[in-house]
């Protein structure tokens, strides 16, 4: 109904699965309801854009990857993996044992 920005978050943290401007066209509204009948959220492409927006805005920069939940050595764990270094090789670079190696590897 309202697309204002702050109305459709609070819509959603009430517990809303979907979310539609009221003049949006009957197409729009049954992919809204097979979406929420399918257990998935739906957002009308009017509003989603200035939401997520809003959403990236209040992020903080560490929050805007995945490295940011490992510790820095998970970290060259996982950069000596994606330069293509086998687990031997990994222990080998990190003066750590191959156990240590693989323990930290499947953490990451």
């Amino acid at each position: 109904m309202h697309s204002d920005r702050r109305f459709v978050v609070q819509m959603f943290r009430a517990g809303a699965s979907g979310y539609l401007l009221k003049d949006c066209a009957f197409e729009e509204l049954t992919r809204a309801v097979g979406a929420v009948l399918k257990h998935q959220t739906y957002l009308s492409p009017a509003v989603a854009g200035p939401v997520m927006e809003d959403y990236i805005h209040q992020l903080s920069p560490s929050d805007h990857s995945g490295f940011s939940v490992l510790s820095p050595r998970e970290r060259e764990v996982v950069q000596l993996i994606a330069e293509g270094k086998s687990t031997k090789e990994v222990a080998t670079v990190l003066c750590v044992s191959i156990k240590t190696s693989k323990l930290t590897a499947s953490r990451s």
